[in-house]
């Protein structure tokens, strides 16, 4: 799989077993009712490239509901995708969807810090669902034996679903983490739109204006040029430069910004010279990109009429009932664009009708059979234009960015605790580092990292190997503990185990005794520092103890961060994987 493709399964669950034909059925009324649901949410959105579409597969497995997305540098299609998936599973009680990329489960990877520890990369394939709006998990048959646990083939995550669902695992920190980046959807959709002001000729203003999302086609187009491809630019055979006029459309901040960044500054046949040359560069790009894709029609093709499609009808007359219209006149401006919208869903979504329908050079010369506006209806188009200041950004603005994104990124409680480093006191400096030492949980391998599971594919412990015997005589020799019991450990294995604990601990009491002797007799001991005995007179022994082993705890992480001189370094590192941030960079008193 490509790295910026995803992939979505729609699965009908029932606890009945169905016939193909029922199945077929029921999938094609999942289909009909997908499209209007996705019409409402979807109307004003950009795809940077391919659009969300379903279409019926009996490969693998059952019959299902199969879809891919190429969203190439807008990964916000993916998200996208992700909210219309979960959408649909609200609304549609017994379907489970599953989606991946190149990351495999990437949902949970976006929650590796919630997640149960047994579950890793290698063993979650099939195991990952969505059903009414949550983030379900199939759970092992034993999850202690996190080193047996495997992935499950289609067949069986099926038939967990449909057999065990009240077993599934759900937990809403999980899907907190989940679907946080798609918090504020379907609202936030229109973040990512940006509208500007370009200078075309009138066939690419009216194509434009018929098929906004058209755009994103010839940017594609443009950015991929070649000098074999570019040759077609030359004449400009499609779209001349010549009647010219001013527009704006819309497009994706990442289009806006892969066009601004494209160095193409003349053509001899454009006219750049004069006011608003940013408008008319942009639409000399713009233009370029349709030249390309119209020089790519194919010639042979067979001729489709949608008005005719019995299928189209029949889907008109579900739309009109179920209110998608929205009572608008037949006939009104806004009629026009929501049934052109209808159309392009249907022709997506239909498998009966021929791909080449879907063909943007081939939808390029179906708008241009009809006529061109004309300079009175051009005014009565929309006119206002965004800024483009999100293309520049502070030092400021990308110190907190970086912030956000390294310190606390997925958790969003503890962003609200901690906006800035100079809110967390010395106190809770301390607590939290001792809460990473006794931390009970950290297990036989010590401190994992949350995502390691999702993240490192080669790092295994199956080549790791542990000698007790040998063990205990290293540090027979090392500490000089003659007296230790030399009776090998294989002897006690008939031992209850609580003589076998007790005994264990008294072996583990004897190497800490040795082991704190050891130090005593060093130097180390001249290197802690006490605070000032006026700073803590009302105190006991044991406080005085603590707050000296605090003070030097912090001392020591004081000096280890300002000795990186501002360069990530293992103090800083360590620091930020206990989500810990230092109050400032001096010492407090």
């Amino acid at each position: 799989m490509f790295s910026d493709i995803c992939e979505y399964w729609v699965y009908v669950v029932t606890a009945d077993l169905l016939c193909l034909e029922d199945q077929v059925l029921r999938l094609k009324g999942v289909q009909e009712i997908i499209d209007s649901e996705c019409m409402s949410w979807v109307k004003e959105y950009f795809w940077h490239d391919e659009p969300f579409r379903l279409e019926i597969c009996d490969i693998p497995g059952p019959v299902h509901l199969y879809g891919k997305t190429h969203f190439r540098e807008g990964n916000q299609d993916e998200w996208a995708i992700v909210f219309l998936l979960r959408e649909i599973t609200r609304n549609i009680k017994d379907i489970y969807v599953r989606i991946i990329d190149s990351d495999g489960e990437f949902l949970l990877i976006e929650s590796a810090r919630k997640l149960p520890r047994w579950i890793s990369e290698k063993n979650s394939t099939y195991r990952v669902w969505m059903n009414q709006g949550r983030l379900l998990i199939i759970p092992p048959e034993n999850e202690k034996k996190k080193r047996e646990i495997k992935g499950l083939t289609l067949s069986e995550g099926l038939f967990f679903l449909r057999n065990k669902p009240e077993q599934l695992i759900h937990d809403e920190k999980i899907d907190k983490e989940a679907f946080r980046r798609i918090k504020g959807y379907p609202e936030k959709i229109k973040e990512n739109l940006h509208r500007t002001q370009v200078i075309v000729p009138r066939k690419i203003a009216h194509i434009l204006h018929t098929e906004p999302n058209l755009v994103s086609a010839a940017i594609h187009e443009f950015c991929q040029r070649d000098p074999v491809s570019f040759e077609v630019c030359k004449k400009m055979k499609y779209f001349y430069p010549k009647d010219m006029v001013s527009i704006v459309i819309k497009m994706t901040k990442t289009l806006y910004a892969q066009m601004k960044g494209q160095s193409f500054e003349k053509h001899p046949l454009f006219n750049l010279s004069g006011s608003e040359y940013d408008q008319k560069i942009m639409g000399m790009k713009i233009t370029c990109g349709f030249e390309m894709l119209a020089a790519k029609t194919p010639k042979n093709h067979s001729e489709y009429s949608l008005k005719s499609d019995p299928e189209w009808k029949i889907f008109i007359k579900k739309l009109n009932a179920a209110g998608y219209f929205e009572n608008e006149k037949e006939g009104s401006e806004k009629y026009k664009s929501l049934e052109k919208h209808a159309e392009k869903c249907f022709l997506r979504s239909c498998p009966s009708i021929p791909t080449i329908t879907n063909d943007p050079a081939l939808q390029i010369f179906d708008i241009l059979k009809h006529p061109l506006p004309t300079d009175e209806e051009i005014a009565e188009w929309p006119n206002t234009y965004d800024s483009d200041s999100f293309l520049h950004i502070s030092p400021e603005e990308l110190d907190e960015l970086m912030r956000l994104k390294t310190e606390l990124s997925s958790d969003e409680d503890n962003i609200r605790e901690m906006p800035k480093h100079k809110s967390i006191s010395d106190k809770s400096v301390i607590e939290k580092f001792e809460d990473f030492v006794n931390n009970e949980d950290a297990g036989l391998y010590g401190v994992e990292s949350e995502c390691d599971s999702f993240t490192d594919t080669t790092t295994t412990h199956s080549d790791i190997s542990f000698d007790a015997d040998e063990f205990i005589k290293i540090m027979k020799e090392t500490l000089g503990k003659g007296e230790i019991n030399d009776e090998p450990m294989t002897e006690i294995k008939n031992e209850s185990p609580q003589n076998e604990e007790k005994e264990d601990k008294l072996k583990l009491e004897d190497f800490m005794d040795a082991m704190d002797s050891e130090l005593f007799s060093t130097t180390l001991k001249d290197s802690f520092s006490n605070l000032p005995d006026d700073t803590i007179d009302c105190i006991n022994e044991q406080d005085r103890t603590d707050a000296n082993m605090h003070y030097n705890l912090l001392k020591n992480l004081y000096e280890s961060v300002n000795g990186q001189q501002d360069v990530t370094g293992p103090a800083d590192t360590m620091l930020k994987s206990m989500h810990v941030s230092l109050p400032s960079t001096d010492l407090p008193t």
